[in-house]
């Protein structure tokens, strides 16, 4: 029975050379004549290992010997420590001899004198980090910075000290000294700046405003709460359960930061936007209580413009006793409209847009993808990052609402008027409401309602705040709208025009997506205007009367360069009279096309604007300086981030 057990003991139980595990249960293989070979053609062999007697584990065998993936400078052998001397062996003769001892805290304070560290190591330089940290968040109440170079600057503005550290840290985003493109080098910046702050919050839980933010963003990712707790535990984010506590501090403060906002910009010009926002995602199984979970909800925006005064209800002329409101009495002026037109456009409209604007409109590279991008939200396109923040954008509130009738809008405009120390602005200033369609014509619904409720003395429970609004069409609307309408009516040729560019056997979509519409539009554009010399030269002159060419023409001279161009290029640009101009010409088009809605959009800007100008009201310089404010990109640009 006994020789049987040493039979079925096992030979080899370490202890492993390297790690110095050992233990029956462990697989462990011995230092041979072959390993040995093996280990000098990988040149990992090491003098101290003796034939027959060193033993690996499994792992640093495979390692070791047979990969070779390990060299002989990252070996530590395991009566190794940090506390004591390093030993150089000699083995020509097959016995180890000591022949240097390495002191390693002697080197190491070398290193560190020569540096200019002195004994400022490591540990204190995340130490001192922690202490700056906590005294921001805690203390002085201060957001976290991510950005990298302000964050170095911050950091050794209160610490030169750590000046060092960073240098050491920075190495890191190249190591291997190649050449990389700074927006490769911003993005490792980046991972510098989680490594300061996840260094700083492993010894103290009180730092905790990057934790906060990840769990934050994995939460409105719908990320589930065992992954948040998982990363939790892994020291990278806030627990689930103070992620639900934090936003129901964020929710309940939320109004008094919005309250101290408003207060700054009382005297101050402030454009809203209100929109509403389905989840067109959501279940729609019906239950025992509803037919579907989709849930409307309204966003109501405001941009305050800080350089510009406010922009008054009403005003009075020294020499008048009589009030001008900023409400057109008449609504929408048709006297006015068809004077200003015939006196001051119709001759301009007799030349097409690129007649009229080819000279002045000249794009980049840069300009070119971005025009078309415009009605791209994606997060991921480096170029819209800039455009995609909302700076100096306040969220007054998101409620549940749908935006489907004047009684939904009355509430959502009310909202501005439940914050008591701002209804004294509302008494006497307006503010500009830009929105689509029906946040044109339910607002105006509203304001006449009133206005007639005030002149009669009729109760029509429509109260006063309403007047304190003046819609303003939204010209990313009107851009989109004008797109969709051009490509669809002429849905044959841009078809044509699609399979000839990307190949006879795709298709263009019934209803393509706004990208691919941007995009064919671009490419017919600038095709149109590299052959429309040679065309008008050959063509014209026996075609000057067809239908069809003259057609053709108008479409590629005159409607795809002012779809393309009336918001990204004219808008933005803040140029008053020509995107005047442009909105003339738009609603022309969408008169010729019949379009429901959009050919009446418009007229009630233009109406607008010339009445202000024939009362001279401040609104109007407000306008022609600060125009690419009065947009609504901000709010979808919140939607697709929701």
């Amino acid at each position: 029975m006994e020789i049987l057990n040493k039979h079925l003991q096992k030979k080899l139980v370490g202890p492993c050379v390297i790690c110095g595990v050992e233990g029956s249960e462990i697989k462990f293989r011995r230092f041979t004549e072959d390993a040995k070979c093996k280990a000098l053609q990988h040149k990992t062999l090491d003098p101290t290992w003796q034939l027959n007697i060193t033993q690996f584990c499994h792992n640093h065998y495979m390692n070791y010997i047979v990969n070779g993936t390990v060299g002989p400078s990252t070996i530590k052998r395991r009566w190794e420590s940090d506390d004591n001397p390093i030993m150089r062996f000699d083995s020509d003769d097959g016995e180890p001899k000591l022949i240097e001892e390495i002191d390693l805290s002697s080197k190491a304070s070398e290193v560190r004198d020569n540096k200019g560290v002195s004994e400022f190591d490591f540990i204190e330089s995340v130490r001192s980090m922690a202490q700056i940290f906590y005294a921001r968040e805690k203390k002085e109440k201060i957001l976290p910075i991510y950005d990298w170079k302000l964050l170095q600057e911050d950091m050794e503005s209160k610490d030169s000290r750590l000046r060092p550290f960073f240098n050491m840290l920075e190495k890191l985003i190249n190591p291997s000294g190649r050449g990389l493109v700074d927006q490769t080098i911003a993005q490792r910046q980046k991972g510098l700046s989680f490594l300061c702050y996840f260094l700083a919050g492993i010894g103290n839980k009180h730092i905790s405003s990057l934790k906060k933010d990840i769990a934050m963003f994995l939460d409105n990712s719908g990320t589930s709460d065992r992954a948040i707790d998982t990363l939790s535990n892994m020291q990278l984010s806030s627990t689930s359960r103070e992620n639900r506590r934090e936003k129901n501090v964020i929710s309940s403060i939320h109004r008094d930061n919005v309250t101290k906002e408003l207060i700054k910009y009382q005297t101050n010009a402030i454009v809203a936007n209100i929109d509403d926002y389905h989840n067109i995602h959501g279940l729609r199984m019906p239950t025992t209580t509803s037919t579907s979970t989709v849930a409307h909800m309204t966003t109501i925006l405001a941009i305050p413009i800080p350089t510009a005064n406010a922009i008054p209800k009403n005003i009075v002329y020294n020499m008048d006793v009589n009030q001008y409101s900023i409400h057109n009495p008449l609504l929408v002026d048709g006297n006015s409209l068809i004077s200003r037109i015939e006196s001051h456009h119709m001759a301009l409209l007799s030349q097409s847009f690129n007649d009229r604007f080819i000279g002045q409109l000249t794009f980049s590279e840069d300009d070119l993808l971005n025009n078309l991008t415009i009605h791209c939200y994606d997060a991921d396109i480096h170029e819209k990052r800039k455009d995609r923040q909302l700076r100096d954008t306040l969220l007054i509130d998101f409620i549940k609402l749908d935006l489907h009738s004047t009684e939904a809008y009355i509430k959502a405009m009310e909202t501005f008027a439940s914050f008591p120390e701002f209804r004294e602005y509302l008494q006497h200033n307006v503010i500009p409401l830009i929105a689509d369609w029906p946040g044109q014509i339910h607002p105006r619904k509203a304001i006449t309602m009133q206005l007639q409720q005030s002149k009669k003395s009729n109760q029509t429970g429509i109260p006063e705040c309403v007047t304190s609004f003046i819609p303003i069409m939204g010209p990313l609307h009107v851009s989109f709208n004008s797109r969709e309408t051009v490509v669809l009516l002429f849905y044959d040729f841009f078809n044509s025009a699609y399979k000839y560019i990307f190949g006879t056997k795709k298709k263009l979509a019934n209803k393509p997506r706004p990208w691919r519409i941007n995009l064919l539009l671009q490419l017919i554009s600038d095709a149109w205007k590299n052959i429309a010399p040679y065309v008008k030269e050959k063509i014209e002159p026996s075609c000057s009367r067809d239908v069809e060419y003259l057609t053709l023409k108008a479409l590629l001279d005159d409607t795809i360069p002012l779809v393309l161009n009336i918001y990204a290029t004219i808008f933005r640009s803040g140029n008053w009279e020509t995107y005047i101009e442009a909105c003339v010409r738009v609603w022309c088009l969408f008169a010729r096309f019949k379009r429901k809605n959009y050919n009446k959009a418009p007229l009630f800007f233009l109406s607008d604007v010339w009445y202000w100008e024939n009362i001279n009201h401040p609104i109007l310089e407000v306008l022609k300086n600060y125009l690419a404010v009065f947009n609504d990109y901000l709010i979808e640009n919140y939607h697709s981030l929701i």
